[in-house]
């Protein structure tokens, strides 16, 4: 099993579930599990509520109600059913008080847009994520996702220079999402017809889509190139 967080206090929902999405296409067993603050994923995900904690949508499994892992597996324990039969695990959370209490995570993301509420925000999350360590001198590699990037004053090296005093080490390449009216849509329509179509989707976006989804199964890029293709076919 690979765990991938995305932390950050900024909606990100339609980028995990199309990463949950591609990840199912290529035959691994993925579970999304919305641990924010809002559950904002019960605006994307039909038949989410307490009934269904644990949903299956468009060939993965979305949990909600989950703020860290012991809750979530004692939950999977009474339903007879293993937490580590999934290949990969997306765990989306803007929460300072559990951020640090999904176990041993294998990528760490940062998604942030350049408004000042989030990059404040995020300074937060990566203090709490930080915080419980024993470790304060070995490097934690963290991916870096730019959502609604626009050309302004503020810009990545800003967002980096805001938690400089913790030993992070950026992966390189970052993963910019230049706003998109057509993304932006294509969220909309999703929400609305409980679907995930992704045909419309911008060509960077898709893009960083499928090099996440690679970079959390390893699988072979041609698999997760199969797997985009056939995700713009689906209706």
């Amino acid at each position: 099993m690979k765990k991938m967080m995305f932390a950050g206090a900024c909606d990100k929902s339609d980028l995990v579930l199309y990463i949950g999405k591609l990840l199912a296409i290529a035959d691994q067993k993925t579970l999304v599990i919305d641990a924010t603050q809002e559950q904002i994923y019960r605006y994307s995900v039909p038949r989410i509520d307490a009934d269904y904690p644990i949903t299956e949508f468009e060939g993965f499994d979305v949990a909600n109600g989950f703020y860290c892992l012991g809750d979530l597996q004692t939950y999977m324990e009474e339903q007879q059913e293993r937490f580590d039969a999934y290949d990969c695990v997306l765990i989306d959370t803007d929460r300072t008080d559990s951020v640090a209490q999904w176990g041993d995570v294998q990528h760490y993301t940062l998604v942030t847009t350049y408004d000042k509420r989030t990059i404040r925000k995020n300074q937060a999350l990566i203090e709490a994520i930080f915080f419980p360590r024993t470790d304060t001198e070995t490097e934690v590699l963290f991916q870096k996702v730019i959502l609604r990037e626009v050309d302004c004053q503020i810009n990545e090296e800003y967002v980096e220079s805001t938690i400089s005093e913790y030993p992070i080490r950026w992966s390189e390449p970052s993963y910019p999402v230049f706003f998109d009216d057509v993304d932006y849509a294509v969220k909309i329509e999703n929400q609305f017809n409980e679907r995930l179509a992704m045909k419309r989707l911008s060509k960077p976006f898709k893009q960083g889509i499928q090099d996440l989804a690679l970079l959390l199964s390893g699988l072979p890029e041609s698999d997760l190139k199969k797997a985009l293709k056939q995700a713009e076919r689906s209706k």
